[in-house]
């Protein structure tokens, strides 16, 4: 299991964490062997809890942060 965080932009709507899921979901791959995602938006940030398959904490942290960047990259998560 793995955590990261990313800002939020917006005030918090209740479809968020399901939008904010299938964005994490789609970009992952599959070599990262990400189990579940689950996505908490709170009104600062929004907390990402990965779990994956057969993996040590270095390499669930490692696939987080690669997932992070990924995301982090995106028009809506930048500055």
């Amino acid at each position: 299991m793995a955590v990261f965080t990313l800002p939020r932009r917006q005030r918090p709507h209740p479809t968020d964490e399901e939008i904010l899921r299938d964005l994490i979901w789609a970009h992952t791959q599959p070599p990262e062997q990400v189990e579940h995602v689950r996505v908490r938006a709170g009104p600062e940030q929004i907390r990402v809890t990965l779990f994956v398959l057969g993996a040590d904490s270095l390499a669930a942290v490692q696939v987080a942060e690669a997932i992070r960047r990924r995301i982090s990259a995106l028009p809506a998560f930048r500055d």
